[in-house]
């Protein structure tokens, strides 16, 4: 009865020792000071809400929760969709100074790839190897960086000596989302549009748009029902090897 009575002295004191050392190194662990009534830690802006404001919700903490990874996954999935819906309505067709829409000819293709999104931005924006999966086409950096603003592209397209030359400025860079090339060239201008959008750790949806200024004005916006065809068909062909291209580097 003595030797459990001690035993259980000694105990205690060890706890309490080690109690003050765990308070002295770690601090006492006080506890954040509750929100107001009726406040929440769950803000999103008035309008104009964006894909990363979605991305940056946090919820409270009550008995009664969901499973955090589903949450996760559809809250992604929403912010995924806001950031395409933006992108389209940024690239709507503009209007002139009389207000009339100016039916520049646009493509606008998506692939969705079982890949994360970061190995897909970088094979995307890898200039150089972009002959792996792009059709028909070799591109250099002959100006800057490649990984800036202002960067100046070529790109060849074709098999020699039946072909043409593509010069292109980065217009925009946001890595690894977005990246906006302005077509300089004299057969080819406008604006390309690359952006990966995110679906999870392990995939992600990547959209190739083109809004192109065609040569010969009014008969060059009439003959691009008919140039699309083989456009979309090559560009199609593209994100099929690109998908390849980027789940075999996932692996």
């Amino acid at each position: 009865m003595t030797t459990a009575l001690i035993y259980l002295v000694v105990l205690a004191v060890v706890g309490g020792v080690l109690f003050l050392v765990a308070a002295l190194v770690f601090g006492r662990g006080e506890e954040l000071a509750p929100l107001p009534p009726g406040a929440t830690p769950t803000v999103l802006p008035e309008d104009g809400v964006t894909g990363d404001d979605v991305r940056e919700l946090r919820f409270q903490q009550v008995l009664r929760g969901y499973k955090a990874s589903e949450v996760d996954w559809a809250l992604d999935r929403l912010a995924t969709e806001i950031d395409e819906l933006r992108a389209q309505l940024s690239a709507a067709p503009t209007t002139d100074s009389r207000g009339r829409p100016t039916l520049m000819p646009t493509l606008q293709l998506r692939r969705e790839i079982a890949a994360p999104a970061q190995v897909v931005w970088d094979a995307v924006v890898d200039w150089p190897a972009q002959g792996a999966w792009m059709l028909a086409t070799t591109v250099r950096v002959v100006g800057g960086d490649g990984r800036s603003v202002g960067s100046e592209l070529a790109a060849y397209s074709g098999v020699r000596p039946v072909g043409f030359l593509d010069t292109m400025v980065i217009t925009e860079w946001d890595p690894p989302r977005r990246c906006v090339v302005g077509h300089t060239g004299r057969l080819v201008r406008g604006d390309g549009i690359f952006e990966v959008h995110p679906r999870g750790e392990q995939s992600c949806v990547f959209l190739w748009r083109e809004d192109l200024d065609l040569p010969g004005g009014v008969l060059g916006r009439l003959g691009w029902p008919l140039a699309k065809l083989p456009f979309a068909w090559g560009v199609r062909y593209s994100l099929r090897k690109l998908a390849r291209y980027c789940e075999l580097r996932a692996r």
